[in-house]
């Protein structure tokens, strides 16, 4: 059982001629007093971590429900992983100008911090750092931000709008996953790669710009984007893959640039407001079930050349009548 597992802890102690560990008010640090390794789950209201320390360690506040604000001082430059996790009653946090690391799932569950801003000179945000902040409505991050890891924001269902910084080059899989109030996103020019999921259940997400140099949209990574009315890929995306854009029910337009070589299953399947497509002569195969349960599809342009997959129109007024064709074709012969 570790300290975490001990919810009416309030106090640790430590032997004065410890070599390793030293206690101050009750507080688990190391004997130097740089880290600060552990906080009774019990302590409440508002904690001023002292002076001295650099780095706050992998768990140190974990589940410390009852607290509701914590002072990070100057000088502290990591945060560790899970530090702050599952602190549900935390609505308040000052990081210093010196953290230049955040680790992995340093907040998640933080259900309710309504707000942060990220200091300058921050570099590197670990995976999940604040999944499942359901109350966190805005986060400012700075410039200096190089890297955002995967499912980062996910399932923060109170955000409604974040601009990344500008040095971004990927967009790594799951970040908006279930931001189902988020209406507007940034994203870098620069960015090259979106990873799978990134939007899958932004449900409130109308429009979103995808950068030049982005070649490839992966699997689900729009999928269930109920409020998507219209994106415009650029000409550098040469594949689609799977249920990319699957259930986008308000998806109206979507140009398919040409060099698109491939849609991949399921990709526009259950776009119900899509009502006409060009896919380019570029296109040598399209998915089982690419435009499967696009209802209101009925103006479809196909090149000569492609492989369309099972089922591919299936339950479309596009697709009913190219079955029709097909049979009246059969007939005469």
């Amino acid at each position: 059982m570790g300290l975490k597992d001990c919810p009416k802890l309030t106090e640790l102690r430590v032997a004065p001629e410890h070599p390793v560990f030293r206690a101050v008010d009750g507080v688990l640090y190391s004997a130097d007093g740089t880290r600060l390794i552990c906080c009774p789950r019990a302590r409440t209201g508002t904690f001023i971590i002292p002076e001295g320390v650099t780095e706050i360690s992998v768990g140190a506040f974990g589940s410390c429900k009852a607290l509701t604000d914590i002072v990070v001082p100057a000088g502290v430059t990591v945060i560790g992983e899970e530090a702050f996790s599952g602190c549900s009653g935390l609505t308040g946090i000052t990081l210093p100008a010196g953290v230049t690391e955040i680790g992995t799932g340093a907040f998640g569950w933080c259900t309710g911090l309504t707000g942060i801003v990220l200091p300058d000179g921050l570099q590197r945000i670990g995976n999940n750092v604040f999944y499942a902040c359901s109350a966190l409505q805005r986060i400012t991050l700075p410039e200096s931000v190089t890297s955002i890891g995967s499912m980062a924001f996910g399932s923060c269902t109170a955000l409604t709008e974040i601009s990344l910084p500008s040095g971004l080059t990927c967009i790594e899989s799951d970040l908006f996953c279930s931001c189902s109030a988020l209406t507007k996103v940034r994203l870098p020019q620069d960015v090259a790669d979106i990873g799978r999921n990134a939007f899958m259940g932004c449900a409130k997400l109308p429009r979103i710009n995808i950068p030049e140099n982005v070649s490839v949209i992966r699997e689900e990574t729009f999928e269930n984007c109920e409020s998507l009315k219209e994106i415009v890929l650029p000409d550098s995306v040469y594949c689609i893959w799977r249920e990319a854009f699957k259930g986008c029910t308000a998806l109206e337009r979507i140009n398919i640039p040409n060099g698109i070589e491939t849609i991949g299953q399921s990709a526009f399947a259950g776009c119900t407001a899509l009502k006409s497509i060009v896919i380019p002569d570029s296109t040598g195969a399209i998915g089982d079930s690419a435009f499967s349960g696009c209802t209101a599809l009925a103006d479809v342009q196909l090149p000569e050349q492609v492989t369309v997959g099972r089922c591919a129109f299936r339950n479309t007024p596009f697709g009913t009548a190219r079955k029709k064709a097909k049979r009246r074709k059969s007939a005469k012969l």
